[in-house]
């Protein structure tokens, strides 16, 4: 069944996957992040291949946004059941209607695309930028602060955080990186999660990984360090850098970190291997178990 409802200035509509088509806008993949193939959760269908993708994902629906892109064909006439040969009637078919008016258009216009891969110089990029690293360091700073207090990780909550960061690195890899060395030290944590996420992401390109691994790269970055969060708190210095502490008490961070991102649940095993294994050395002196 389809289901369509009007949000603002927009025309979703719920549809199975098997009745997506070229050219429809998908607003909405009804499935988990890491269950889809695809960066963009907002997207015009064009690609032949991400189509194909789409249906073998095993996602059974999606939301359309019919004021962006195309419907679904018009249904077939529904026969109702008859008593003493009454006509046949049709259902009548559903028509997305369009934001007509110069105020609309401009409603549904972002002034800034955040979720764009398009290349862009550095000059035009710092400003999204910018705003990556706020939206960014709200996000985080919540999760971080929801460990502090012994709450489970979120995954849907960093998951917008790793898409724009994501977005940035692919418009332009110095704006991002280049604003993050400029943060003040009294925002080490925050700081350094972030530009650990983009430098993993900018690394999984360098190495032509695909999407999925990209993502769980950048995802990665963001968690490698959330153990520093179960330290207790009369140990940390000011500016949060835990590094500075005294080494048994800090290296307690990543078993402490690995254990919280376990209990939370649905997290890649690839981000718990990074979380678990980033402080061990090839020759063997690292820890917490002198992998060599």
């Amino acid at each position: 069944m389809n289901f369509t409802f009007i949000k603002g200035f927009l025309m979703l509509k719920r549809i199975a996957v098997s009745q997506v088509d070229l050219g429809m806008f998908i607003h909405k993949l009804e499935a988990r992040w890491f269950d889809h193939p695809f960066w963009k959760s907002r997207f015009l269908l064009e690609d032949p291949e991400n189509l194909r993708d789409l249906k073998k994902s095993g996602i059974a629906s999606v939301v359309i946004d019919t004021s962006k892109g195309k419907d679904i064909a018009p249904q077939p006439a529904v026969r109702k059941a008859t008593i003493a040969g009454a006509p046949i009637q049709k259902r009548p078919a559903v028509v997305a209607s369009r934001p007509t008016s110069r105020i609309a258009a401009l409603k549904s216009r972002q002034s800034i695309d955040l979720k764009s891969t398009r290349a862009a110089p550095i000059g035009q990029e710092l400003k999204p930028a910018q705003q990556v690293m706020a939206n960014a360091q709200r996000g985080l700073e919540k999760v971080l602060v929801d460990a502090r207090l012994g709450k489970a990780v979120k995954l849907k909550a960093v998951v917008p955080i790793v898409q724009e960061i994501y977005a940035s690195v692919q418009r332009n890899p110095h704006a991002f990186s280049g604003l993050m060395r400029c943060k003040l030290n009294n925002e080490f944590v925050y700081r350094h999660s972030l530009a650990v996420s983009a430098l993993m992401i900018s690394l999984a390109r360098k190495m032509r990984l695909n999407a999925a691994d990209t993502r769980e790269a950048g995802l990665a970055g963001l968690f490698i360090d959330i153990g520093t969060n179960y330290l207790p708190v009369e140990i940390m210095p000011q500016n949060g850098d835990s590094r500075n502490t005294e080494p048994a008490l800090w290296q307690q961070h990543v078993m402490l970190g690995h254990n919280a991102l376990v209990s939370a649940g649905g997290i890649p095993q690839s981000v718990l291997d990074a979380c678990l294994q980033h402080h061990e050395r090839i020759d063997g002196a690292g820890f917490p178990a002198h992998l060599s």
